[in-house]
């Protein structure tokens, strides 16, 4: 019997969906907000939820099955129908995968590698030393952000698949993991405290925004300039958005349904909402249509397959609302 989903969480996602569409198909200054935290919140998300693994190997073996396939299958129909450049570079491009190519695949191969690196460690180390390592894995990457503008070839192509990128990811995934009483007390609490701690955390953060603005971190270009901006930044934003996301479960139905079916089909989204808006090129004109294209065509989609099992292999399972 599977597991019983939890509401908030997939609304949480698909807000965190939704961000990364409109960072695509909006003006720099709303790409350099949703840019603060809506990536690092997807790998914190996801250690959440991370366990220990008797067998890693099956465990490496399941992710690939669950994330690779649908990547190579997708990143195919990328390049046979969305790209206008079809020659030997650009194959070279696509197998190099990270920051080489446009869209969001270097979020897949990220996620696959610190995940199996992380849950690795939790079989063979303590938590001692895996706390231990994820802190000197975030702070490895963050020299390493600094070093790219004066190495070249770290910038790009980069590291093949963005791997280089898992040494901080592997930190986000252990905030997650490591966090989870914290993360449940936070957004199941009804205490004054933290009703006024969201609204001193909001204040702040919209300061911020206000007074620096910018590009402030970037994983996929390994841009992450200083511990506030790779970790302090996205956890706030992080509390902000499990209890907004407890408010729309609460509240507001419609919304609520929207959000939880946009969080059970990331992958399709994550995929293809860039190329799609890159072959209607009258898409990205316009804001509103660029959402409704990258939303709407994959949520279409999976509403048409999610009944096959074949859906798997493209990132489309079966939406539930327990």
């Amino acid at each position: 019997m599977s597991k019983k989903r939890d509401a908030e969480f997939d609304i949480a996602k698909g807000i965190l969906i939704l961000c990364v569409v409109i960072g695509h198909g909006g003006s720099d200054s709303i790409a350099d907000f949703m840019y603060r935290f809506h990536m690092p919140l997807f790998f914190i998300l996801s250690g959440y939820f991370l366990q220990k693994k008797s067998d890693v190997g099956e465990y490496a073996k399941k992710q690939f099955m669950k994330l690779m396939i649908p990547y190579f299958l997708y990143m195919s129909i990328d390049f046979v129908i969305f790209d206008h450049l079809h020659n030997l570079n650009r194959v070279l491009h696509y197998l190099w995968g990270g920051r080489f190519i446009n869209g969001v695949y270097w979020y897949i191969t990220c996620f696959y590698i610190s995940s199996v690196i992380f849950v690795a460690m939790l079989k063979r180390f303590s938590s001692r030393k895996v706390v231990l390592f994820s802190v000197v894995g975030g702070g490895t990457a963050l020299i390493e952000s600094q070093l790219i503008p004066t190495i070249s070839l770290l910038k790009k192509p980069g590291i093949p698949f963005d791997a280089d990128v898992s040494l901080l990811c592997i930190s986000y995934l252990a905030i997650g993991y490591y966090g989870k009483p914290v993360i449940d007390k936070w957004r199941k609490s009804d205490q004054l405290q933290v009703r006024l701690a969201t609204i001193g955390i909001g204040i702040v953060l919209i300061m911020e925004f206000a007074i620096f603005g910018g590009r402030t971190l970037d994983m996929k270009q390994a841009f992450y300039p200083n511990l506030i901006y790779a970790f302090l930044i996205p956890i706030g934003y992080g509390l902000l958005l499990l209890r907004l996301c407890r408010l729309i479960a609460a509240r507001l139905q419609f919304t609520k349904i929207a959000l939880q079916i946009m969080g059970q089909i990331t992958i399709p989204i994550m995929y293809l909402h860039e190329p799609l808006n890159r072959y209607l090129q009258f898409a990205q004109e316009n804001i509103l249509i660029y959402i409704l294209v990258g939303i709407g065509v994959p949520v279409l989609l999976a509403m048409l397959v999610q009944k096959y099992q074949w859906g798997k292999y493209i990132g489309i399972y079966s939406i539930r609302f327990d």
